[in-house]
Order: C-alpha cells, then structure tokens, then sequence
C-alpha cells in the first residue's frame, strides 16, 4: 500500500523516472490483457437508462485506462481523470473536481472502487464507498457496503436494501 506516485517526488530524479516508466509499462500490460468485469457493462446500462452521471477517476495514466477501455469494449464516459491530470486519489480534490466537472454535488456522489485509496479518498471527500471485487480485503470496514462481485452490486441496484454507513456499522451490530 505504498502510495509510489507520491514518493516519486522524494526520490533521486533518475530512480524518479525508471519508476515512472515502470508502473507505465505494468499498467500497460495489464490493459493489454484487460477484460471486462461481470456486471461492468450492466451498470453503465443502468446507470444511462437512470440518467445518473458518472466518470472515472483513476490512479493509471490515461493511456492504460484508453486500452483497458477498448479491449474490453467499454465506451467511457466524457470524464475521465487520471493521474495525468493529478491531484490523484486518495487526495479529496481528485474526487470534488470530478463532481464539479459533472455538476453534482459531491455530498450526493458514491465512489465504486476496488482499492483501499477509492475507498481513503472517498471518505476524504465526504462521499459514500461502495467496494467490490475484494472479497478478503482487510480494509473493508472503510466501504459503506461491499459487494464480492460487481454483478451483485448491479443486482442490489435493480432491489436497493436499507445500508448501514460504515461509520453506524458497530453501533448496528
């Protein structure tokens, strides 16, 4: 959990610039393999059919999130925020500017990630956390609510349940 990108600015500029090149090369592969999460494609179905705004804001360079995209056959969305145009999260600012950029208050805004620094940033911003895709992720208790599977926080979408907010979550158990 060594946030790298914020430690590229303690370190010497040519260990600074082989890191750099490093993590891109390694986002770079990993969106040549990329393929699409269950339920991925439904929720942004939904989301379209609701009218409800939405955008990605990630810690990978934009060229990584535009192959990603393309393999897996996701149109994204006109915002897209990547480290490229920093701050990055887990840095509130990452968050409030994409929901001022898609004019939604950000107290009305949920965060869907599958990382400990979606879920920091979230709650930085004062926005609700949804976690899926980490069923064994040790830092759970930072989501408002969390979800195995991507497809099954599509589902719970279609019948909404009553949630806790994680910071009630002791008190109701």
């Amino acid at each position: 959990f060594v946030p790298l990108f914020e430690a590229i600015g303690t370190m010497p500029p040519h260990l600074a610039a082989a890191l750099e090149k490093d993590i891109y090369d390694v986002e770079m592969g990993g969106a040549e393999r990329a393929e699409p999460v269950e339920g991925a494609k439904e929720l942004i179905r939904w989301l379209d059919e609701k009218a409800i705004p939405w955008c990605v804001v990630s810690r990978n360079c934009r060229d990584s999130i535009t192959l990603a995209a393309e393999r897996t056959g996701i149109t994204l969305p006109s915002l897209v925020r990547s480290r490229d145009e920093p701050p990055v999260k887990p840095e509130p600012e990452a968050l409030w500017s994409a929901a001022e950029q898609m004019g939604v208050p950000g107290a009305e805004c949920v965060m869907v990630g599958d990382f400990v620094f979606d879920l920091v940033g979230a709650r930085r911003a004062g926005m609700r956390a949804v976690l899926v895709q980490r069923p064994e992720a040790a830092w759970k208790h930072w989501a408002d609510v969390s979800f195995d599977r991507l497809v099954q926080f599509v589902d719970s979408l279609k019948a909404p349940l009553p949630m806790v907010p994680w910071e009630y979550g002791p008190l109701a158990a």
